[in-house]
């Protein structure tokens, strides 16, 4: 049986896109509300490439994947029900337009499954565009259910796992827009490891805030059935939030796929709720302040109650859940009755209510969830400033100025924050997903690891913590992964147990999303390691490592006089000043832009610069243990005498002709860069020409180096070229500054030795290692007077000698040296 190609999906998507353009006016505009909030701009920084949809605009592309989406997910699940699937849809391909359009309305309203014994369908989005399909769209529709039921084989499904719409929203959406949009699916094995951590039984509440494809839900239902457990009972236990109502109606249809494959005739209830569950939070926080300044909104648009909090509100939307099929005697206190709310009823939509109802819900004894991961500097305008007041309620966003614009935080934070505040009872357990630099970011995340609610509020016991090293936890994302699981309720005590599940052979593995536990675990081994504060406060950035190693590395913790930097940025302009020196002469350098692996597309020329204008530049990748490369040249318009500015136009133009003229004939590329941010952008209006992260420290003579992107910390001091001229790192390198050649060389020995390695590599995650990573590491200041101070340099010092001439193997007994009085240091 043939499956739909690559081809044939984008073409019919194509297609139902340029079908769009004639939806009516309202229709559209609530589509793109929705749309601009969950996704936001899709241009600039954001950018997202549509392969095959370039002739229609972002928002049709989006409608049209998220329309087929639905229909997919949804035909496949109805199908399920049927004595044979492949031919009911076949049938339904073969139906009159009116009688298509009439069962389209009942596939989006929740009739067919209701008719099936399965209730709480409706999607909530307006599919009018659907059911008044013209001639060639109800053509098109006809298409797809015939490549629907492709999919079948029989009564056997071609798409694995409990969760097998997974494969499905991988083939439709691009993978940059599921990264900037946090939609990382969670694989089916970490969803049923979780599980089994949080100790869920199915006589508990379970609730998913974040629920997606509802992965977590679907593998409780699975450990239900293998224990015998009655899905009926069960399911009204289990509720599941979703922000997407495209992403919640596939949740949805995953559910009745499951209970259509595995459960007895009866009728069932499926508890998914498309509203954000982040909004409380935020509402919650103008509430208290008395800051009800307009109406609840929902995608964005204005909804006709003041407050989700008043009974009227509560009473309309629990009878529209009642109405709906839904059962959340578990989750809903019963609401005032009132005597005339007809009208309220009337106006009210299946999205209202759910945010209402959303607003409304009753801890549980169980959260499950995989947040979404979206970085602050991805989330839409529109949906920061709705959240704004959550960010604040719970602190966790209180950098300002400079550190502001180095701060990466996550909706992540806020997102799980907000769920063991709302969602989880007093005593009640957890196990989320979370990012690894939660734990050991400096900055970014560093409230979260209060592990409280609020600043001083209730308390959260962290019990264990799980990460995933060398494995590719999401098959669409090559991130890293961890897990924390929790109660709600008391405080934690440090260290805090850690299991790290690596592949047994130690090699990198992406374990495929639908593998099982046991198969996963089969391949891979536990080891037992510990995590603690770097200082006593719990705030501080996190070390993970064994317990032999956190009895060395004690006495390593402290403080130092250190001011790591960060090496020159362009901004995001390296193919204007990143060069190939191909050849010198009488004061000139003939030379080539560099555009290869460039993000931004400049046209490659030759041009002559002034030799002196030009320093070499070290990359992270020119750097290794105790040596490095320049194999470019960087075109840097600064000196030692301006600082962070670069020369005037007037005096470089004096002191470089070549180099000004060649930079003028970049100004249009240069004077829009992205990279400069709030203050930075003042800089680049004066000055169009000007690198970033340049001072006084960019020409000390000797830096201690380490590359910022490496999973291994490893140390050099970098001097002068081979040339004479003074070597600048880019900024995939940080460094500390050093006058003195023997205290850089001491510095360097003191830090690269193992003990300071191990130390360092504790703190890190996601292959970053940034300027704050030795803040805690006490490191003696350099004492000239010390013998085994400028012992340590002088071995160093011969250390990087000889590696300019000879392969590492020559300098291993020297290493071995500086190991040995480097632990005598901190004896």
């Amino acid at each position: 049986m043939t499956v739909q190609t690559t081809n044939q999906l984008n073409d019919q998507l194509l297609r139902l896109a340029q079908h769009i353009a004639g939806i009516d006016t309202a229709i559209l505009e609530s589509w793109k509300s929705r749309i601009d909030l969950c996704y936001g701009a899709m241009d600039g920084q954001r950018a997202v490439t549509f392969a095959g949809l370039e002739q229609v605009d972002a928002h049709s592309a989006v409608i049209a994947m998220e329309s087929l989406f639905f229909l997919q997910t949804n035909l496949i699940a109805l199908s399920a029900f049927h004595r044979t699937p492949d031919a009911f849809l076949r049938e339904v391909s073969g139906l009159t337009n009116e009688r298509l359009r009439h069962f389209l309305v009942e596939l989006e309203d929740g009739t067919l499954f209701k008719n099936l014994g399965v209730s709480g369908f409706g999607s909530g989005c307006k599919f009018d565009w659907l059911f008044d399909a013209s001639s060639s769209l109800c053509d098109l529709l006809k298409e797809i259910i015939v490549s629907v039921s492709l999919r079948w084989d029989e009564h056997n499904l071609l798409l694995e796992g409990d969760d097998p719409f997974q494969a499905l929203q991988h083939q439709l959406f691009p993978a940059n827009l599921c990264h900037v949009t946090g939609q990382f699916f969670t694989p089916e094995w970490l969803a049923e490891l979780l599980l089994l951590d949080a100790g869920w039984n199915p006589s508990q509440t379970l609730v998913d805030p974040f629920c997606g494809s509802g992965v977590f839900i679907v593998k409780a239902l699975r450990q239900a059935v293998d224990n015998q457990a009655s899905i009926d009972e069960i399911l009204p236990r289990i509720l599941g939030v979703e922000l997407n109502p495209i992403t919640a109606a596939a949740c949805r249809a995953n559910i009745a796929l499951f209970l259509a494959q595995h459960a007895s005739e009866a009728k069932y209830c499926i508890n998914i709720l498309a509203a954000d569950s982040v909004l409380p939070s935020a509402l919650d926080a103008d509430r208290a302040n008395c800051l009800w300044a307009a109406p609840l909104a929902v995608d964005g648009i204005t909804t006709t109650f003041e407050s989700p909090y008043d009974d009227i509100a509560l009473y309309s939307a629990h009878a529209y859940a009642n109405a709906a099929g839904l059962n959340l005697s578990h989750w809903i206190s019963p609401p005032t009755s009132h005597g005339n709310t007809s009208g309220q009823l009337a106006a009210l939509t299946r999205r209202e209510a759910d945010q209402i109802l959303t607003c409304n819900i009753l801890p549980a004894d169980v959260l499950v969830t995989n947040p979404p991961w979206v970085g602050w500097e991805y989330m839409s305008r529109p949906y920061r400033e709705i959240t704004a007041p959550a960010w604040k309620r719970y602190d966790l966003f209180n950098s300002k100025g400079l550190e502001a614009s180095f701060l990466k935080e996550d909706l992540s934070n806020l997102a799980i924050v907000t769920a063991w505040d709302r969602y989880l009872r007093l005593g009640g357990s957890s196990a989320v997903v979370i990012r690894p630099s939660t734990m050991h970011s400096e900055v970014a995340s560093s409230t979260v690891r209060r592990l409280t609610i609020t600043d001083g509020g209730i308390p959260l016991k962290l019990k264990s913590i799980r990460t995933f090293p060398g494995i590719s936890v999401f098959e669409s994302a090559k991130t890293n992964t961890a897990a924390w699981i929790l109660e709600k309720g008391e405080p934690t005590e440090f260290p805090v147990a850690v299991l790290e599940m690596q592949k047994r052979d130690r090699r990198r593995w992406s374990p495929e999303s639908s593998s099982s536990l046991l198969e996963v675990r089969s391949k891979t081994t536990e080891i037992d390691r510990l995590a603690k504060p770097t200082t006593a406060d719990s705030k501080s950035r996190w070390m993970i490592a064994s317990r032999e190693d956190m009895t060395a590395m004690k006495r390593l913790a402290g403080e130092n006089e250190l001011q790591p930097r960060m090496g020159v940025f362009t901004g995001g302009a390296n193919a204007v000043f990143y060069m190939q020196e191909l050849e010198q002469l009488n004061g000139l350098s003939l030379c080539e832009n560099i555009v290869e692996r460039a993000k931004r597309k400049v046209e490659q020329v030759q041009v002559k610069l002034e030799t002196d204008s030009l320093r070499p530049v070290v990359r992270g990748r020119d750097l290794k243990m105790w040596e490095y490369s320049s194999e470019v040249g960087l075109l840097f318009p600064h000196d030692q005498s301006t600082g962070m500015y670069p020369l005037d136009e007037q005096e470089l133009s004096s002191r470089y002709p070549q180099a000004h003229k060649y930079l003028r004939s970049m100004k249009k590329v240069l004077s829009n860069r992205k990279g400069f941010a709030g203050w930075e952008k003042n800089l680049l209006n004066k000055y169009f020409y000007t690198l970033q992260r340049v001072g006084p420290y960019t020409f000390a003579p000797y830096k201690v180096c380490w590359r910022y992107i490496a999973s291994e910390f490893i140390v050099c001091v970098v001097d002068t070229s081979d040339d004479g001229r003074l070597a600048i790192p880019n900024d995939k390198v940080m460094f500390v500054p050093f006058e003195s050649r023997d205290e850089a060389f001491f510095v360097a020995g003191v830090l690269s030795a193992s003990l300071a390695r191990r130390y360092v590599n504790s703190l890190i995650e996601s292959r970053q290692i940034s300027t704050k990573v030795i803040k805690t590491l006490q490191v003696p200041v350099f004492d000239k007077a010390q013998e085994a101070h400028c012992n340590i340099s002088r071995l160093c010092r011969e250390g990087h000698e000889i590696l300019r001439e000879s392969s590492s193997a020559c300098v291993a007994g020297l290493r071995e040296a500086v190991d040995e009085l480097v632990e005598q240091l901190y004896e």
